[in-house]
């Protein structure tokens, strides 16, 4: 975890980034679940104000991620047990060589 701080209408809130790959994504219950660097599991949950960044893709979603998907995520800590991070934004990672 990378400690960071996003800036929202209301101000500076405490904030994380994590990477990882994607492992599911529940459209109907607005969240995937990601394999991170150190190999832990994390529930993502997305709203209506997570932005997406998805090359090639003009108006991304997270329909547009996929399992096996690197991803890079940035929001809020909500729980830590289990850990559940509420994205403010969520980026596809270029393909590394060899995947």
């Amino acid at each position: 975890w990378t400690a960071g701080l996003l800036l929202t209408a209301g101000g500076r809130i405490p904030a994380r980034t994590v990477r990882g790959e994607v492992i599911t994504v529940d459209l109907d219950a607005g969240r995937l679940e990601i394999t991170t660097l150190r190999q832990d599991t994390l529930t993502v949950e997305v709203t209506e104000r997570t932005r997406y960044r998805v090359p090639g893709v003009e108006s991304p979603t997270l329909a547009d991620l996929n399992p096996g998907d690197r991803v890079a995520i940035a929001g809020r800590i909500v729980s830590t047990d289990p850990p559940v991070l509420t994205a403010a934004a969520i980026g596809l990672l270029p393909a590394q060589a060899g995947d």
